[in-house]
């Protein structure tokens, strides 16, 4: 859509990309930059080249007519400097005679100086100039940059596309976890990938064990507190909470389909809505204190999910009648 839009001579100034984070925004961006500088790119096709010169230097990261701009080292924030650096580099006319880009990556962390330095340049755009702006969050940018730029929402894709690539990246992983880390990361494919690479077959197989071991009686709900202790609080309340969703659902891809997943499938099926209920809600009231302001201490938080798993595996099998006599 891009390509034929400055085909068309419709392609404007400044473009805005947005989507969650992991959807593969900056890969996007760097193809299209690669295509749209390309000396070679045919008439009909979507993408450059590789071997003119102008391609060779952005994949060398040295284009002339490439700008990229992010946080600075350490820094969380794009500051207002790294825009007003922008007006120079936007008055040079271009080195090859085509367009030149600027690439903010992402655009929603600007400082509310840089985001106003950089209205300047949307309202009077410079001839040749491309903006590309990049942000995991809409909202994290002013109303009145947004309204500047033409938006393109990154969307995720069919869930079978995603899965399928997730698998072609790691044939080594069982389908079973790669549809588990593509739903830990929101449906994103490079977060789920990420997620795959900081050893989260390993921390889901253990945290299976773990609920599994809980649920039988045959370990206290503190002794996996203390074996989980490491794992980030909402990772975990996500990770349980994904465990009884599947347990319930019987999904497709099921990411129980192994030996002490299913096993724990079978142990959560044995169990009364209500207890469940109330895990699920204990479980999500953590993850929010966790995420939240308040900075509880994220041991407690994790206490609070494997008691509320162990009560919830109690409750779930005692009879009603006995119930009430306890």
């Amino acid at each position: 859509m891009l390509c034929q839009a400055h085909r068309a001579g419709r392609l404007g100034h400044a473009w805005l990309l947005y989507g969650r984070n992991g959807m593969g925004k900056q890969q996007f961006a760097r193809r299209f930059a690669g295509w749209l500088l390309c000396e070679a790119a045919g008439a009909d096709s979507f993408a450059a080249c590789g071997n003119c010169r102008s391609c060779v230097l952005e994949q060398a990261g040295s284009h002339p007519d490439l700008r990229w701009v992010a946080p600075l080292d350490d820094a969380k924030s794009i500051g207002i400097d790294q825009i007003r650096e922008l007006n120079d580099y936007a008055v040079l006319a271009s080195h090859y005679g085509r367009a030149k880009l600027v690439i903010l990556a992402p655009a929603d962390v600007m400082t509310r100086g840089a985001a106003n330095a950089l209205l300047k340049l949307l309202e009077e755009p410079p001839p040749q100039v491309v903006f590309v702006l990049l942000a995991n969050r809409l909202e994290g940018l002013p109303l009145t940059i947004r309204s500047r730029c033409q938006q393109l929402k990154m969307e995720r894709g069919p869930s079978a596309v995603r899965l399928a690539w997730l698998q072609q990246q790691r044939p080594e992983v069982a389908p079973a976890f790669i549809a588990a880390s593509l739903s830990a990361s929101k449906g994103a494919p490079l977060a789920a990938l990420m997620v795959l690479d900081s050893g989260f077959v390993a921390r889901l197989e253990s945290v299976y064990g773990d609920m599994l071991a809980v649920a039988s009686g045959r370990v206290h709900a503190i002794q996996a507190a203390q074996k989980t202790a490491d794992i980030a609080v909402d990772d975990l309340a996500d990770t349980m909470m994904s465990v009884v969703r599947s347990a319930m659902c019987g999904a497709v891809d099921n990411p129980l389909d192994t030996p002490a997943g299913l096993s724990l499938q079978r142990a959560i099926n044995e169990l009364n809505s209500k207890p469940i209920t109330e895990f699920m809600s204990r479980a999500e009231s953590v993850k929010a204190l966790a995420l939240g302001g308040a900075n509880p201490r994220p041991n407690d938080l994790v206490d609070q999910l494997w008691l509320g798993w162990m009560r919830c595996t109690r409750q779930g099998r005692t009879p009603r009648r006995d119930a009430r006599k306890g």
